[in-house]
């Protein structure tokens, strides 16, 4: 599909695929409106706690990893 789009500058998009993204957004904003915010400021506050206490180096190196995909590549 994105193939075809780029080559011929015609995008389109089955209606099957449009209806199953659909389906996958809605489920994830249902998700998200059941999560109490309680919880994701927690986890969140872990995560710094972890980071803080030295925990955190691989979550920091993959996260530079993230920043820098081609760091450490010869």
């Amino acid at each position: 599909m994105l193939n075809t789009g780029v080559a011929s500058g015609t995008w389109a998009c089955p209606q099957a695929l449009i209806d199953q993204l659909n389906r996958i957004v809605n489920e994830y904003d249902r998700q998200m409106h059941e999560t109490r915010l309680h919880a994701i400021v927690a986890a969140s506050e872990k995560v710094d706690r972890m980071l803080a206490a030295g925990r955190g180096r691989t979550l920091a190196r993959v996260q530079e990893g993230a920043e820098n995909p081609t760091a450490g590549e010869s």
